[in-house]
C-alpha cells in the first residue's frame, strides 16, 4: 500500500525540518468526464514542505522511497505536484480551538479545471472576492478549515486525469452558522463582488460554470496518516490516488 510504504519516509522527512505537516484526504472515487481509461482517484494527500525545504528535494525523497521510475507510477498513485496557497486562503487549521478541532471537520475537496481564456478573470476573482469573503466565514467559526491552492508544477502524474489548476480544501462544523452569516453579511459580500466588476456574489458564482469545469465531492481526513505540524506552513506538494 502508498500509504504505508510513504509514512516513514514523511516521518523521516518531519523530524530532518523539510516537511511541517500532512493533511491526508480520503473521498469517493472521481472520475474525468468520457475518460476512455476509466482512471479515478479517491485519495489527496497535502504535504506541508517548510520553508527553508526545497520542494524537488522533497519529491526526490518520496520517489526513490516508492520506487517511482521516470515514466512509471506504481499502481495506485497517479500524481504529485507543487503547489502554492492563494493569497488569502490559507486558513489551515481552525481559529477556534486549533487542531483539537481538526477531526471534527466535516470536509468539501473542489478540484477546479480553468479554462485558459477565462484564467486570468478566474484567478481575479478567487484573490479579490473569495479570499475576503471566505474570510468572513473563517471568522465567524463557521468554517475551521479553507485552503486554496493553484498547480505551480505537475511533478510526475498520468494523463488522463484531469488537468485541474486550482484546489479548494473546505472543512466546517457549524452549517448553520454559515447560513447565518451569509444572510448577516451578504451587502458585504455584494461589495466585493462590485469590487471586480459583478452585480452581486451570487453574478460572481454564476460566472463560474462558464470559466471552468469542476469535479468536488465530501472528503474525509484520514487521522491514521495526519501528521501535525512543527515549524510555519508554506508551499505543498500533494499526490491524489
Amino acid at each position: 500500500m502508498v500509504a504505508r510504504t510513504l509514512l516513514p519516509q514523511l516521518i523521516a522527512l518531519r523530524d530532518a525540518g523539510r516537511l511541517s505537516a500532512l493533511l491526508p484526504f480520503r473521498h469517493r472515487s472521481l472520475k474525468m468526464q468520457g475518460g476512455t481509461e476509466g482512471i479515478s482517484w479517491t485519495d489527496y494527500w497535502v504535504l506541508v514542505v517548510t520553508p527553508e525545504a526545497d520542494p524537488d528535494e522533497v519529491w526526490d525523497a518520496i520517489s526513490m522511497s516508492l520506487g517511482i521510475a521516470e515514466e512509471a507510477s506504481p499502481l495506485g498513485f497517479l500524481r504529485a505536484e507543487i503547489l502554492r496557497p492563494q493569497p488569502g486562503m490559507q486558513m489551515y487549521y481552525p481559529r477556534k480551538g486549533g487542531l483539537q478541532q481538526e477531526s471534527r471537520l466535516w470536509h468539501w475537496i473542489e478540484y477546479a479545471v480553468s479554462k485558459p481564456g477565462a484564467r486570468q478573470a478566474y484567478y481575479r476573482d478567487q484573490y479579490e472576492f473569495s479570499a475576503p469573503s471566505i474570510r468572513r466565514f473563517y471568522e465567524a467559526g463557521a468554517v475551521g478549515r479553507v485552503i486554496g491552492f493553484e498547480v505551480a508544477r505537475v511533478l510526475q502524474g498520468r494523463g488522463a486525469l484531469p488537468a485541474w489548476d486550482v484546489i479548494h480544501i473546505t472543512g466546517a462544523t457549524q452549517f448553520l452558522r454559515i447560513a447565518w452569516v451569509l444572510w448577516r453579511q451578504m451587502p458585504v459580500f455584494n461589495g466585493f463582488a462590485r469590487n471586480v466588476g459583478h452585480s452581486s456574489a451570487l453574478d460572481v458564482v454564476r460566472s463560474w460554470n462558464a470559466q471552468r469545469e469542476k469535479y468536488q465531492t465530501h472528503a474525509v481526513q484520514d487521522a491514521t496518516y495526519t501528521l501535525q505540524p512543527v515549524s510555519d506552513l508554506s508551499l505543498g506538494t500533494a499526490s491524489p490516488r
